[in-house]
């Protein structure tokens, strides 16, 4: 299994902007996030590796 982050270019109050899910493809990624909003067309999918120094993976702000 890979980790993947899943972030959506278009996004409203109240609703999700990314996720991070362990998946076996970025395929899989996106059918696991469940989220209608995410799209193959209006996200973008990086796959994590366990690889490199300590640092932030995902930092998500969204005003409401």
């Amino acid at each position: 299994m890979k980790f993947f982050i899943i972030t959506r270019d278009d996004y409203d109050y109240d609703e999700y902007d990314a996720h991070v899910v362990r998946a076996k493809s970025k395929e899989d990624a996106l059918k696991i996030c469940d989220d209608e909003a995410f799209t193959k067309e209006n996200s973008t999918i990086k796959e994590v590796t366990l690889e490199g120094g300590a640092g932030i993976i995902l930092s998500s702000f969204n005003a409401g």
